[in-house]
């Protein structure tokens, strides 16, 4: 599927990347305040590309800017 970007906002599967990205950093975060050394480092580093794959796999994309409008 193309999908034409005539601005430079990313598109949402990009987005959804970088938002799977930041909620295992804070997962991370989170379990190192709350259960230091529950989870080691080997752990987190195959968990993140798992978790941006995922992320930008399953969110659908589409044209970032109004259809309508007449752009260009």
């Amino acid at each position: 599927m193309k999908v034409d970007q005539l601005t430079a906002k990313p598109t949402n599967k990009l987005t959804a990347a970088m938002i799977g990205a930041a909620v295992v950093e804070t997962a991370r975060s989170l379990s190192d305040a709350l259960w230091p050394g529950l989870l080691d480092g080997p752990f987190w580093i195959a968990i993140y590309p798992i978790a941006i794959f995922a992320a930008g796999y399953f969110i659908r994309d589409a044209a970032n800017v109004d259809l309508a409008q007449d752009v260009g």
